[in-house]
């Protein structure tokens, strides 16, 4: 069966490029009126490091991974929201879609507790504000979907404790895309998708394939996490993952994920 929804996580440097955004919105039109339903989920990460720079906020990152604290926390809220969230939707608008933008926080869309710390050798390192998913709520994006609205959703989420959360985006947009069920997950980026040992597009890409490309050095450090995240929907229930950039995605190009 044909997934009747389509999670498509666009890369925050996408939103900055009016040309990337006539192809995104030309990609939505084509999939609305094969009948299926659109979800898009961003991030921000360039934008934010531009706007911590300006603001003079130290960008910490440890074992590659960024460090969420207060004031990194609320850069990154009146960013992601405020910033870049309305520049897409006004981007779609624009070129005749008709979005909504919402955050992770809205609605009950996610709820998540705080990241415990991770361990690397004997150092504990504490990640601050970042959240990990333990409930999505999709009903209020299939009632959008339902009245011809888009949604776009923010890298925002939402703990009871804690209020409002860091989350990657790759990981919102995966674990958004198993709640549906019956779904595809499209990660969109500036490349055309994942490139073997010899440097040519793969079609179709599996586990173990993958898994010999990170031995054998040529999975790039820069396409692993959303690898790691394309399995992983995988395992946790959506139908298929591609990999690609805009305008492969409108040509039905990029890489497949299997299991397998």
């Amino acid at each position: 069966m044909d997934p009747s929804y389509l999670l498509v996580k666009l890369g925050g440097e996408l939103i900055e490029d009016s040309q990337q955004i006539e192809l995104i919105a030309s990609g939505i039109r084509k999939k609305q009126q094969a009948g299926y339903g659109v979800i898009l989920v961003h991030g921000a990460g360039a934008q934010i490091k531009t706007w911590c720079e300006r603001l003079g906020v130290p960008v910490l990152k440890k074992y590659g991974r960024r460090v969420t604290d207060r004031e990194t926390m609320d850069i990154m809220q009146a960013v992601v929201a405020g910033v870049v969230n309305p520049k897409l939707i006004s981007g779609l608008r624009t070129a005749g879609v008709n979005a909504l933008g919402l955050t992770g926080v809205d609605a009950g869309i996610t709820t998540s507790i705080k990241r415990k710390p991770l361990t690397y050798g004997d150092e504990t390192v504490d990640y601050g504000l970042i959240g990990e998913i333990e409930n999505v709520d999709v009903n209020i994006l299939k009632l959008l979907i339902a009245n011809n609205i888009t949604p776009a959703i923010a890298c925002l989420t939402w703990s009871e404790s804690e209020g409002i959360l860091n989350i990657n985006a790759d990981t919102l947009a995966r674990k958004i895309a198993a709640a549906l069920t019956d779904s595809e997950l499209v990660l969109l980026s500036s490349v055309d998708g994942v490139f073997d040992q010899h440097n040519q597009a793969l079609e179709n890409l599996g586990r173990q394939e993958w898994q010999n490309g990170v031995k054998d050095g040529w999975i790039t450090t820069g396409m692993q996490p959303k690898l790691e995240n394309g399995f992983a929907a995988l395992d946790e229930g959506a139908q298929s993952v591609r990999i690609t950039n805009p305008a492969g995605w409108n040509d039905g190009l990029g890489t497949t994920l299997s299991k397998t």
